[in-house]
């Protein structure tokens, strides 16, 4: 473990038994453009491209819709696809590790469940990326 200069000055004033400043928060890194597509979800943009033009699928739109879940928490899934009998579906793309678990944030499996609760007349799909390059859909 590295500690900076914070973490030993803290650990030192709680080791005289003094309560220690709250050290200062890290500027919020966004890991997500809005709009821009990840490597994972390109992949699966070109899949749907290719149902598309085979008509097994009527369209698809990137980041779409947002669908409000609570006061200011919302959720953007990543695509809605539009089958061919015109119903839609949501879908969450992940990537996973080299052990299949996703490459997921807790707070986007909380908000993928609720909006799935809250919008049942939606499908609601999570599929991941192993790292053989095939997909699989996950139950969460």
């Amino acid at each position: 473990m590295n500690w900076t200069e914070a973490d030993v000055l803290a650990h030192e004033a709680r080791m005289r038994g003094e309560v220690a400043p709250a050290p200062p928060k890290k500027p919020a890194t966004q890991s997500h453009r809005r709009g821009e597509m990840n490597k994972t979800e390109a992949l699966y943009a070109e899949l749907l491209e290719v149902e598309k033009q085979a008509q097994i699928i009527r369209d698809w739109m990137f980041e779409s819709v947002t669908f409000h879940l609570a006061d200011r928490c919302s959720y953007t899934p990543d695509f809605i696809v539009i089958h061919s009998d015109g119903l839609p579906e949501a879908v969450e793309v992940k990537a996973c590790m080299a052990d299949g678990r996703l490459l997921a944030k807790d707070d986007s499996i909380v908000k993928f469940k609720v909006a799935r609760k809250l919008f049942p007349w939606i499908k609601w799909t999570l599929i991941g990326r192993l790292k053989d390059g095939t997909w699989s859909v996950r139950n969460v």
